[in-house]
């Protein structure tokens, strides 16, 4: 069940209600608009799969990247549990279901467009600045590996040092 990947404390809610609604098939897809007569462009903008096989990176993912369904289960199956690594694969996967779905917006709305490498630099920081917040981390060697890899300050380890 992928109701533990998108709602847990430490997730935004605007990412976790857009990741919801992702998990449904209910967000207003270039498919989905087109099957509504309102977009007759359907070219996927992030079809290469940069933005997500950086986030992969992050978090010491070495694998392709997979469907969003086989995503999905992935993430029930391997990245449920509490430990830090899993918290911040969940951020992670929910900041970039957001924001890929806001750069959509973007691009059909707008005719405003970031590139890959831009896109995966600020789901980065979103995701750096909640992890930020975290207190009580105990400091093992994965989780210092994590920390320094996101490059967040080793003051959330001072609650358990």
């Amino acid at each position: 069940m992928w109701a533990k990947i998108v709602w847990f404390s430490h997730n935004v809610p605007r990412w976790a209600f857009i990741e919801w609604l992702a998990f449904w098939g209910r967000l207003s897809t270039k498919d989905r608009l087109r099957s509504w007569d309102l977009l007759g462009d359907t070219t996927c903008c992030f079809c290469d799969a940069q933005v997500w096989s950086h986030l992969l990176e992050m978090n010491n993912i070495d694998r392709g990247v997979l469907a969003f369904t086989d995503e999905i289960a992935w993430a029930c199956n391997h990245k449920a549990g509490p430990s830090l690594a899993h918290l911040v694969f969940r951020l992670s996967l929910a900041a970039s279901v957001y924001w890929i779905w806001r750069e959509r917006n973007f691009r059909i709305f707008q005719h405003q467009r970031k590139d890959a490498r831009g896109l995966s630099s600020q789901i980065e920081e979103e995701v750096r600045a909640c992890f930020v917040s975290f207190q009580g981390v105990k400091k093992t060697v994965v989780n210092s590996r994590i920390v320094q890899k996101w490059r967040v300050p080793a003051r959330i380890f001072a609650l358990c040092s």
